[in-house]
Formats: C-alpha cells, sequence, structure tokens
C-alpha cells in the first residue's frame, strides 16, 4: 500500500504530531451571527433519529457547514470534526489523521487506536473496524462525527467502501453527519437503498422566503419592502451565498432601499468563475458557455448545439457534483441551471465569443428549437 506520508512504525513518547495544518483540518468553523434554522434543524431531527448516518449534499455556498456547525451548537452534541481534503484519498493518511482529532478530544486515543502500518495491507477493512469500534467506546454517547468537505475525496478513494462498511456499525448514541457537494457515491448505494442512511438535498438546504427575509433584515437598510425580499428570494432560489453576495452589493453601494433587480455585482461573476469555471475542463466550460443559449436544455439539444456527443454526460457530471446545475423531474434527461449563474453563462458568453459566434450559435439553437416543435423559442433566439 502506498502512502502520501510517513509513518511511524513503533510509537513512542517522542513521536511528533502533525505541523501547523493540523488544528484547521479537524477544528469546526467558527461562528459569526447566524440567522435560525428551526425547520431545517428538525428535518435533521428526524434525519437522525430513523438512521445513525446523515448525509448533507448541496451546491458550494448553501449553507451546508455553518449550518451544522450551529445544529450541534443548538443541540449541546459534542462532536468530532474532520475536514476532508485530497491527502485523505490515501486510507494511512485518513486514519492518522482521524486517530490525531480522537486524541483531542478523548485521553489514551493514541494508545488505544493503532496507525494504519503496511502490517495490514491485507487486511484494511478489519482494521477499519477495529478503529471504529474503539473509537466508539472513546466517545461518550451522544455523539456525533462530522466529515466535511467530502466532496474533495477522489472517486476512486478506498475511504469511500471503508467508511460506508464501519459508519453503519456505530454504537447505539453515536452518529455521523457527512457533508458535501455531491450525493452519495456508489459505496453507499447499498446503505442508501437499505435505508440506512438520509439524505438531505439542496432543496432543503434553500432558504426559505421567511429566512431570507430574516437575513435581509440583518442588514439594517433604511426600507426593506416585501416587494424586495421576493426579488432577492426568485433570484437567488434560496441558495444563501448568492444572498448574502446582493446584500453585500446593496450594502456597499449605499442602498437605502434595495429592490434586487438590477444586475448581479461582479463579486457574483468571480464566485461563479472561482467555483466552477475555472475548475471545469475546457470541454466543460465550452458545453457551459454553448448550452446558455436555452434557459432549459435536454442532454440531446446540448449535443445537437455543441457538436459534442458527449454534452449529456457533461450536464450529468455537473448536475451530480451541484455546479448549479439541476436536472428537472421527467423521463427526458433536461436540465436547468440556476438563475444567477446562467445569468453569469451569458455574461461569459458575449466576452468570450466574438459576435459571429454567437449569431452562428443562435442560428444553431433556433434550428434545433424549431425542429423540435419549439416555435416560439426559436422565434426568440
Amino acid at each position: 500500500m502506498k502512502r502520501s506520508m510517513p509513518k511511524p512504525k513503533v510509537e513512542t513518547r517522542k513521536t511528533k504530531r502533525p505541523a501547523a495544518s493540523l488544528p484547521a483540518k479537524l477544528s469546526a468553523p467558527r461562528l459569526a451571527a447566524v440567522i435560525p434554522r428551526a425547520g431545517l434543524s428538525r428535518i435533521l431531527d428526524r434525519a437522525r433519529r430513523r438512521t445513525a448516518l446523515t448525509w448533507i449534499a448541496a451546491p458550494s455556498g448553501a449553507g451546508k457547514t455553518t449550518f451544522v456547525a450551529a445544529y450541534l451548537r443548538s443541540r449541546a452534541l459534542k462532536r468530532l470534526w474532520y475536514q476532508i481534503d485530497e491527502r485523505d484519498a490515501d486510507a494511512a493518511t485518513f486514519f492518522f489523521y482521524l486517530r490525531e482529532a480522537a486524541a483531542r478530544i478523548a485521553p489514551g486515543a493514541r494508545r488505544l487506536l493503532s496507525l494504519l502500518t503496511p502490517d495490514y495491507a491485507l487486511g484494511v477493512n478489519v482494521y477499519a473496524h477495529n478503529f471504529f469500534e474503539r473509537l466508539g467506546a472513546l466517545l461518550k454517547p451522544p455523539f456525533v462525527l462530522v466529515f466535511d468537505n467530502y466532496q474533495l475525496l477522489r472517486d476512486d478513494a478506498p475511504v469511500h467502501g471503508l467508511l460506508a462498511r464501519v459508519l453503519e456499525a456505530l454504537p447505539q448514541g453515536l452518529g455521523a453527519i457527512i457533508v458535501s457537494r455531491n450525493e452519495p457515491p456508489p459505496a453507499f448505494a447499498v446503505l442508501r437503498a437499505d435505508r440506512r442512511l438520509t439524505v438531505i438535498d439542496a432543496d432543503a438546504l434553500a432558504l426559505t422566503a421567511v429566512e431570507t427575509r430574516q437575513l435581509a433584515a440583518s442588514y439594517r437598510f433604511t426600507r426593506l419592502t416585501s416587494r424586495a425580499v421576493e426579488n432577492l428570494h426568485e433570484r437567488t432560489r434560496g441558495w444563501a451565498a448568492g444572498a448574502v453576495l446582493m446584500l453585500e452589493q446593496a450594502q456597499q453601494e449605499h442602498v437605502r432601499e434595495p429592490q434586487f433587480d438590477q444586475p448581479v455585482a461582479r463579486v457574483m461573476f468571480d464566485y461563479f468563475a472561482a467555483e466552477v469555471l475555472q475548475r471545469a475542463p475546457s470541454a466543460q466550460q465550452k458545453v457551459l458557455l454553448e448550452t446558455a443559449m436555452f434557459s432549459q436544455v435536454s442532454a440531446r439539444a446540448a449535443e445537437a448545439l455543441t457538436g459534442d456527443d458527449q454534452a449529456g454526460r457533461v450536464l450529468a457530471e455537473l448536475a451530480r457534483r451541484r455546479y448549479f446545475t439541476h436536472r428537472l423531474a421527467g423521463g427526458e434527461a433536461v436540465y436547468q441551471y440556476h438563475p444567477l449563474f446562467h445569468e453569469f453563462l451569458l455574461t461569459q458568453l458575449n466576452e468570450r465569443f466574438s459576435p459571429e459566434e454567437i449569431a452562428s450559435l443562435r442560428r444553431r439553437a433556433a434550428a434545433f428549437a424549431e425542429a423540435s416543435g419549439h416555435v416560439e423559442d426559436a422565434v426568440q433566439l
């Protein structure tokens, strides 16, 4: 088994602890003022009563981490917080840091929880079961294990399978919450099918109209009308980061009575560029920009419009990874971008493509719309 960092074969009192990056990896986020989310808290209460393992999946900026941290504080629950990162693709590294997290909470953790050394190469599953069994004995219930930023774990990381096997066997009073932008990977499919894992999705995480008003009211504008709050909620669709960015924009511009019906500030576009576009390969960027002509686009339309027979798979992957792309209900695969993300894509399209290229794209889109029987869309294009 290859490991990304050296591990001591024999523990002594002189064993060194990891460097300065350790506290951030093993610490819960610091909470500023947060709006109360009673409805979402009740959803998580019910989920934790049903199953020991809860998976929270929503896009970047949905407020997942903040909500979980605030929830645990409000319920006075003890927790072990673990920030997943790329290093955890190596199982030995994962268990090394998890043992360090336990050592900060439970005396004797380093003595009872052994490291994953080459001796366990042929029995990693047994090692993982023993590790979590002993970890469960160290932590006094009620207790919650939180694995944050789970989407950073590579698809082929062995930790997926190990966690899926051991987390379902947590002792009574211990639970786990996994926070991710993505749906559970295939390793968790059996748990989900057997209803031993509860998923809380992006729809549940979205701010309600009341919560959007509470958030807006915290900015203390001179006048905040009901129509303005409706505009804010409609344009953001309950996306917390979007609402915050729009509110910050109005505050920085010293708007006394915001309406939230104007084009968004550059900071919003910078957010989308950093979180989505810059992380996407050039082929995915092409699909995103060229399909922005449609408010809704099917996989078939995306392939015809871009000339890329993989365009449908690209959209499916973007939706799976919660990159502000949502698959609509129904038999045919049809996708819709978040309104603010769609606005961003159209702006990027105009900046990156020449007028001639945009005109050609419009003609292709109109021809496909007409051939598909969507005459009004064709005329508009």
